[in-house]
């Protein structure tokens, strides 16, 4: 009964986003801290006097100081090196996650693809009914940039019947958020649609400071919209066609899959921006991103794209975030011209984290599946 309540505690938690990785959590430790310190500070000299329990109220005070402070310290320590990722794992209460020590059946993986560090079947069952997760390595032959990903493989691409080629979402994890949370936040398993290959590729840790070629610099674009598109598909049984592709993002990383969407056209069908912005990022962290050049700058505007150069076979799905001004996805909806398509999710969703737009991913997946096939017939 206790590993129950246990186990039930751990989930719930982990749903509303104060896993033991996620910055809410870490914040609140960090408020908690502060709090202890100011309160120790204000009670202390209403404990100067002798006797014992000014003593141990003293002792008491110092102890929720240090205890607090040394939280906060190691939830950034545990965000950073990911020994207990999930409560389940520091209650011992098991999150039902099967680990696979021998990786098998990935397709045509050869020389050129992903390198696939682990797998794990969701839910503790077989891959035919739950579906395989990888954690993979991408490493950039052109753009030179190597990243982190995760991959989830849907139960009906081990089908041994058919052997079928499977769509796929390539989602983009912003600068701050890893793949591994943005694949758990999404949940695809559990978002119905038309059967995909979910894989999540990490900008953080490249270098880049936004999805940008950047002259002389890190050429992130290329790594999201050429490179890794090369390494999905020399790895796993992808669908051929464009009409078989999608790229996805939340935050700065639907901003970058609209920009790489329509920059790469010729490679995807279809296109997600979540909360994410349609202008070129503006120089973030003082980093000069178009080496002076407003051309180059206008070609990774999204918005600029759209209105000034000719329209590709393009369908676009916008979500507005919470805190997100609409002009910005108005502007982008009206200048949109034949065959580019733009829709909108139906009313406000999320903030910049894949939790938060969860409970969206239904009407997500619904709008992919009508837009994604096999790929053996290019529309």
């Amino acid at each position: 009964m206790e590993m129950s309540l246990l186990g039930r505690f751990a989930r719930l938690v982990n749903d509303i986003g104060f896993d033991l990785t996620s910055k809410k959590f870490m914040l609140l430790l960090a408020l908690f801290a502060v709090a202890s310190f100011v309160l120790l500070v204000w009670v202390w000299p209403r404990l100067s006097q002798k006797g014992l329990k000014s003593v141990l109220g003293r002792v008491g005070l110092l102890g929720l100081a240090t205890v607090t402070a040394l939280a906060a310290v190691a939830s950034v320590v545990n965000w950073d090196i990911r020994v207990y990722p999930k409560w389940s794992d520091l209650l011992g209460t098991g999150d039902g996650t099967q680990n696979i020590v021998g990786v098998a059946d990935r397709g045509d993986q050869r020389e050129g693809g992903l390198r696939v560090t682990s797998s794990s079947v969701p839910g503790g069952g077989d891959r035919a009914s739950s579906g395989q997760i990888d954690t993979v390595e991408f490493s950039g032959p052109t753009s030179g940039l190597k990243s982190t990903g995760s991959v989830y493989l849907p139960p009906q691409y081990f089908s041994q019947e058919q052997a079928p080629r499977i769509p796929v979402v390539l989602v983009v994890a912003g600068t701050d958020q890893k793949p591994e949370d943005v694949l758990k936040g999404l949940d695809p398993a559990n978002a119905g649609g038309t059967p995909a290959i979910w894989a999540v590729i990490g900008l953080a840790g490249t270098g880049a400071t936004a999805c940008v070629d950047v002259p002389g610099g890190p050429q992130a674009q290329t790594f999201v919209g050429q490179d890794a598109t090369q390494q999905l598909t020399t790895t796993y049984r992808i669908a051929p066609a464009r009409s078989g592709w999608a790229i996805a993002g939340i935050g700065d990383g639907g901003g970058c899959a609209l920009m790489t969407g329509l920059a790469h056209s010729a490679k995807f069908n279809a296109v997600v921006s979540l909360g994410g912005e349609v202008t070129a990022p503006d120089n973030p962290r003082r980093s000069d991103l178009y080496g002076g050049s407003e051309a180059i700058r206008d070609t990774t505007d999204p918005l600029w794209r759209v209105k000034n150069l000719p329209a590709p076979p393009l369908q676009i799905l916008l979500g507005q975030g919470k805190n997100q001004d609409a002009a910005g996805l108005d502007a982008l909806e009206k200048a949109a011209r034949e065959p580019t398509r733009v829709s909108r999710l139906s009313r406000t969703g999320g903030g910049d984290d894949a939790v938060s737009w969860k409970p969206r991913m239904r009407e997500v997946a619904k709008w992919l599946g009508e837009r994604l096939d096999d790929g053996t017939t290019t529309p």
